[in-house]
């Protein structure tokens, strides 16, 4: 595997706008692996959509925000439910009257020790 840099694709691209075209092609194998022909997600596929670690999908679906599927011995949930999550996150957390529209918790609720 080669390393570069993002500084080095920088200066590739605006010395030759034909680097980008050679970057793109070379990068097209690895980014098409998440595939959206599928109704369902893997847990490491879910957690790269939601850009996180796996546990964060594990915790997800402990606390049934996220609906479990099995098969065979793969834990699968539903693209849907993925892709509506960060919005759904979003609306509960606007809701939420402990958090201020800023999303500081506002002084007189903080622990006070």
């Amino acid at each position: 595997m080669v390393s570069i840099t993002p500084c080095a694709v920088a200066r590739a691209v605006a010395e030759s706008p034909e680097a980008l075209a050679c970057l793109a092609a070379a990068l097209a194998p690895y980014l098409d692996t998440i595939s959206t022909d599928s109704t369902y997600l893997t847990i490491p596929e879910a957690a790269e959509w939601l850009r996180c670690k796996r546990q964060r999908v594990d915790d997800l679906l402990s606390s049934r925000r996220l609906t479990r599927y099995k098969e065979g011995a793969r834990t699968l949930v539903l693209r849907a439910e993925v892709e509506a999550l960060p919005t759904a996150m979003t609306q509960r957390r606007a809701s939420d009257t402990r958090v201020t529209p800023s999303g500081q918790v506002p002084m007189d609720r903080r622990f006070k020790g």
